[in-house]
């Protein structure tokens, strides 16, 4: 998974705009937390890992507010659930016609260039679009 992260999806996310720290890339907003994250399955292991790409935007001051209350990071996570002053989506349910919960798998036998595209040009056509009119 580091491998693709720093080979494919680090290089492409950068490539549209995106920064990456501390585990999320993030698109620079001064109004809102625009990220997206990795997340790892529960049921990979040293030899296949499942993962799926977590989107959250919330308005920066709404994030405030509810750090203020409930407490937490500087910066939400992508794979935090804000309620209901923020969106979150899953980018595999967003390219799903049946709203399936879709994972990309890396193995020793992946292609990691092609797997990393796989991603990014499903962020392009369904992520990037459905953050943006969350915007």
């Amino acid at each position: 998974m580091r491998h693709l992260r720093r080979r494919g999806l680090s290089p492409g996310f950068r490539a549209r705009g995106w920064t990456r720290s501390g585990g999320k890339y993030q698109l620079p907003s001064e109004t809102h937390w625009v990220l997206a994250g990795t997340q790892k399955s529960a049921f990979s292991d040293r030899d296949e890992v499942q993962f799926t790409i977590n989107l959250l935007v919330v308005s920066r001051a709404d994030w405030a507010e509810i750090r203020e209350r409930r407490g937490g990071g500087v910066a939400p996570l992508a794979t935090t659930h804000p309620g209901s002053p923020g969106d979150w989506g899953r980018l595999g349910m967003l390219a799903s016609p049946d709203d399936l919960d879709v994972w990309w798998t890396v193995s020793p036998r992946s292609d990691l260039p092609e797997l990393a595209n796989s991603v990014l040009t499903t962020m392009d056509g369904f992520g990037t679009p459905w953050l943006s009119e969350r915007l």
